[in-house]
């Protein structure tokens, strides 16, 4: 995401519940993309935003094409879930409480 913010909402008991708000500079959508699977959740954004798109044969276009570019993205993709693990083990902690 270039600019702008969007927050991730999914459906619990009924209800629309934001699990998360990302900010300029994350990412959305990777599990998707590296799994290959339909999305979990719902994202909207809050206000204008600037996104960048790839597509599983623009993903498959850049491991072919360019594996050392395809594999920075890999790496960042990694260090976005690594800090949503933080998050998460922080949040079941002060639920444990």
């Amino acid at each position: 995401m270039r600019s702008g913010s969007l927050s991730t909402h999914v459906s619990q008991g009924g209800q629309d519940v934001r699990v998360r708000l990302t900010l300029a500079g994350g990412v959305i959508g990777e599990m998707g993309l590296l799994r290959e699977l339909p999305r979990t959740a719902t994202v909207r954004a809050a206000g204008d935003a600037e996104l960048l798109r790839l597509s599983l044969d623009d993903w498959a276009a850049l491991q072919r094409d360019e594996p050392a570019l395809a594999a920075a993205l890999l790496r960042w993709f990694v260090v976005q879930q690594a800090a949503r693990i933080e998050q998460l083990t922080a949040q079941a902690h002060e639920l444990a409480r």
